[in-house]
Parts: structure tokens; sequence; C-alpha cells
């Protein structure tokens, strides 16, 4: 019985360590998510724009002139290395989402037993 009841508390443990990791993995994809859509946003409304409009970068707390197609290449790789990080982000998530259902089935076995 006492290594039923210690293996429950290791089990227990991890379950709430993945659970926190999966919460945090969430959170990261969530940003990610409207990250991405802003930039998706930005970069519509930079391709309405005419070739020779006047387009600011803020770099601090200063404006920048930039070019349109220095903006639309900002921005084309920026969604390009959010879109990388999601598809980092979602198997992270699909792993640590397995990981809880294990874990769980784990704990009512034991707790069956």
């Amino acid at each position: 019985m006492v290594s039923t009841s210690n293996e429950h508390e290791l089990i227990t443990k991890e379950f709430l360590e993945t659970q926190k990791k999966f919460e945090q993995i969430n959170e990261r994809r969530r940003i990610l998510v409207a990250q991405e859509s802003e930039n998706q946003m930005v970069s519509k409304e930079l391709e309405l724009l005419e070739s020779d409009a006047v387009i600011y970068k803020l770099v601090g707390s200063v404006m920048v002139k930039q070019s349109l197609d220095d903006a639309k290449s900002t921005v084309s790789k920026r969604l390009e290395y959010i879109t990388g990080e999601i598809e980092s982000v979602n198997k992270s998530f699909e792993s640590l989402q397995s990981k809880l259902v294990e874990k769980s089935n784990q704990l009512q076995k034991l707790q069956k037993a």
C-alpha cells in the first residue's frame, strides 16, 4: 500500500507539472496566434498602399521613414517566423496533451486499485 501511495503522489506531481507546462504552452500559442493575426492585417494594409506611400517604423521612441518594400519584407519575415513558432508550439501542445491524458489514466487506475 505504501508503494501505491508513493506512486500516486509521484504521478500526481507529474500530472500537475505537465498541466502547468500545458497551460504555459497554451498561453504562448494564444499570443502567437494573436501576433499572426495582427501581422496578417498589417500585410493586407501594406498591399493596399501605393508604391510611393510614406511609411514610418517606430524604433524606440523615434519614428523612422521606411520604404514600402522594406516594410513588406519585414512583415513577411515576421509572419514566417511566427508561423514556424506556432507549428513548434502546436507540437509541444499535442505532446503535453497526450501526456496529460496518460497521467490522468494512470491516476484513475491507481484510484480504482
